[in-house]
């Protein structure tokens, strides 16, 4: 490159001497020539003097194109050659310097470390996400299938007990399940004392059909309800193979046989005589 750049140097130089000193001969010239040589035919020499002058232009405009073209082809050369020196002094400097290089190598490698590295575990995530995603349908299906069993089991369960307590194709309770809520429906029978039979009817089959040690049912569940149906609910009661305890009050207005086995299996009776904390609280002090 630099020979190069001598070459194109020295054509230029020859081009500048050769439009410097290429001009033609004047008629100064022809006056000192005439002193010397009177007899020469100076309209001849003129002539080819014009000639000369001709030539000389196509020339000059020839020479001067290539000058530009020379000047911009050693520019274009220098101006690599700055930028070539430019890189090479920097390479110089890092060698000079071998610990920024190592530096900025260790740097490269951590960065293509942590790349690698997050490629990696994305790939991971994705593969967990999806696993994850598969597992959770699973589950679901699962588990929305073993409710649709239960919930079978318990509506079958009630619709037994509810044909029990009642005569003449009772309207049945039903209960649905699902993941996060569930829903008691009374049908189109929803008067106070059915919906406590169908409560009850529920919480026989959760007696019967599970591992529920024991079932309560306070007053309230009987005060509304009619008599046959409690006649017959205490009689299931009392078939049961796990305890059952009730409160239970004016059992004169239910069968004979009702207040028999009540008196049966009661373990506590209160009345104004026996009270449940040896005081009445209905009294004012």
């Amino acid at each position: 490159m630099v020979g190069n750049l001598f070459s194109l140097k020295g054509r230029l130089n020859r081009v500048l001497d050769n439009l410097t000193y290429g001009s033609t001969v004047n008629k100064k010239y022809f006056d000192k020539l005439k002193g010397y040589f009177p007899d020469v035919d100076f309209a001849k020499l003129n002539e080819i003097d014009q000639f000369h002058s001709g030539v000389t232009k196509i020339l000059k405009s020839e020479l001067r194109n290539e000058k530009d073209m020379l000047e911009l082809q050693i520019n274009a050369i220098e101006l690599e050659i700055v930028s070539l020196d430019s890189k090479l002094a920097r390479s110089l400097d890092m060698l000079e310097k071998p610990s920024g290089l190592v530096d900025k190598l260790l740097e490269l490698s951590i960065e293509e470390k942590v790349l690698r590295d997050q490629l990696r575990f994305r790939d991971i995530k994705l593969t967990i996400d999806t696993k994850v995603g598969e597992l959770s349908g699973k589950i679901t299906d699962r588990s929305m299938a073993s409710l649709l069993k239960i919930e079978k089991i318990l509506n079958s369960t009630m619709s037994k007990y509810i044909n029990i307590f009642y005569e003449n194709k009772p309207v049945t309770p039903k209960i649905e399940l699902s993941e996060t809520r569930y829903d008691f429906l009374h049908n189109t029978d929803s008067g106070t004392g059915k919906a406590y039979a169908n409560m009850v009817a529920l919480d026989m089959s959760y007696l019967e059909k599970t591992y529920l040690p024991a079932l309560i049912h306070d007053l309230i569940v009987f005060s509304n309800m009619e008599d046959h149906a409690i006649e017959k609910i205490v009689k299931e009661y009392s078939k049961s193979k796990k305890q059952v305890f009730i409160a239970i009050d004016k059992l004169g207005r239910l069968s004979i046989e009702t207040q028999e086995l009540v008196k049966k299996y009661e373990f506590l009776a209160l009345d104004s005589n026996h009270l449940a904390f040896l005081k009445s609280w209905k009294k004012q002090r």
